[in-house]
């Protein structure tokens, strides 16, 4: 994959979702943000909606019942929801 990320959401009982696209968006206590490809390294805690889009489409998007924990490395999105 060129310029995109890999994201992985998983919960306790095991992977929600795994896939790839040009972005991932959710929401922080300072408001939305959006993770592309070569993003910074973070981790932050999260709530509201994940969003993948690949070619300005919505390919997966999921509301979180409660909080969740998000981790940026390299291309990877990593979220754990329900935590």
């Amino acid at each position: 994959m060129t310029n995109g990320v890999k994201v992985i959401v998983m919960a306790r009982d095991g992977n929600v979702w795994e896939g790839e696209g040009d972005s991932c968006s959710m929401e922080n206590k300072v408001g939305p943000f959006d993770i592309l490809g070569e993003h910074a390294q973070m981790v932050a805690p999260i709530f509201g909606k994940i969003t993948v889009r690949r070619d300005n489409k919505i390919i997966w998007e999921h509301t979180l019942a409660e909080s969740g924990l998000c981790k940026v490395k390299g291309n990877q999105v990593t979220v754990w929801v329900g935590i």
